[in-house]
């Protein structure tokens, strides 16, 4: 699993998961985080024409209304074409998703300081 993060290109240090949204009843899944940390560049993984969906949480406490940020473990990318799910782990849950099309979106770019004006 840590070869297909690297593969990624987000960087060295570990990455964050800030939110999963599910569209179109489940034909698209987007999970959002951050990588590189220090700086907090915002990726989106795209998943599309999904078949199936699943998310296990890795605990019986009750899990928080709003999005929290929780570790990346492991991903895994799977096949697309619905061959073989991408499974995303963090220390809160599991999320399985067997899918057509995969998409990264990533910033390179440093974040702008709080209060900037463009």
């Amino acid at each position: 699993m840590a070869d297909q993060y690297h593969l990624l290109g987000l960087g060295p240090a570990a990455s964050v998961i800030i939110g999963i949204e599910l569209a179109e009843p489940g034909h698209r899944v987007l999970v959002r985080g951050l990588y590189d940390l220090h700086l907090r560049r915002p990726f989106e993984m795209v998943f599309t024409r999904c078949r199936e969906v699943h998310l296990e949480y890795l605990s019986d406490e009750p899990q928080p209304e709003h999005e929290v940020e929780t570790p990346l473990i492991g991903i895994f990318l799977g096949e697309g074409g619905h061959r073989s799910p991408a499974i995303i782990t963090t220390n809160t849950f599991e999320l399985s998703i067997l899918y057509e099309e995969f998409q990264l979106a990533k910033s390179d770019k440093d974040p702008e300081p709080a209060g900037a004006k463009s």
